[in-house]
């Protein structure tokens, strides 16, 4: 595209789908993307924003499913996110990167199990973002033992992990999906057993998803 219209100024950043919004809202960017939940949640002004966000339109959703990852190291015997608050488990949870969709997703999905953040915190644990690079590496360390990623498709990032540390992929029960569903619009949907070939999973695994979105400045003509 740079190359087809040199004139056009793009800018790439890995997790800023949150701060697109913002940039459309403020007129500083023709056309961004973002997540149709974190959209939402912009034109509400619930968390992560703190007021509403009213000059954005939606010009189009791309309808590409972007399921929610939830990976555990399965040397720990976990089998649930349930479980994690019933053990008072202190994870270490990469969330990805700061201000990127993962992220505050995590932090939906987590506070929908009854699980606050800070309360990891006091259970001993963590949740804390950082670049895919960052996750492999905390990963490699020793220092993650659950990943977060929302995305389409299969990632690099995962599949590099998987060469160091088997994880396998937890489900999202039916209760806590209709929950995100009626609170931020995610839908069900299926982790496919033969993503990253057969190892997180040995079945389809229940799980949420949300949508890709271009946005523009409403005053766009």
């Amino acid at each position: 595209i740079a190359a087809m219209y040199p004139d056009m100024e793009i800018t790439m950043l890995p997790g800023a789908g949150r701060s697109n919004v913002i940039m459309a809202d403020r007129g500083k960017a023709d056309v961004t993307f973002s997540q149709a939940a974190l959209t939402a949640a912009a034109r509400d002004g619930i968390s992560p924003y703190t007021s509403k966000v009213t000059r954005v339109c939606t010009l189009m959703n791309i309808q590409d499913p972007q399921n929610f990852n939830v990976l555990v190291r399965r040397d720990l015997g976990i089998d649930s996110i349930d479980q994690i608050r019933e053990k008072k488990m202190p994870g270490r949870i990469s969330t990805g990167p700061q201000g990127g969709n993962s992220e505050v997703y995590g932090r939906w999905l987590f506070e929908a199990y009854g699980i606050s953040f800070e309360e990891l915190e006091k259970w001993g644990g963590k949740a804390f973002p950082s670049t895919m690079d960052g996750v492999i590496e905390a990963v490699q360390n020793n220092q993650a033992d659950i990943v977060i990623w929302n995305g389409s498709g299969e990632s690099w990032h995962i599949a590099e992990i998987l060469k160091s540390m088997p994880f396998k992929a937890l489900p999202i029960s039916p209760e806590v999906a209709a929950k995100m569903e009626k609170e931020h619009g995610f839908r069900p949907a299926l982790l496919p057993k033969e993503y990253y070939k057969g190892q997180i999973a040995d079945a389809d695994v229940p799980t949420i998803c949300d949508w890709l979105e271009i946005l523009v400045p409403a005053s766009m003509p």
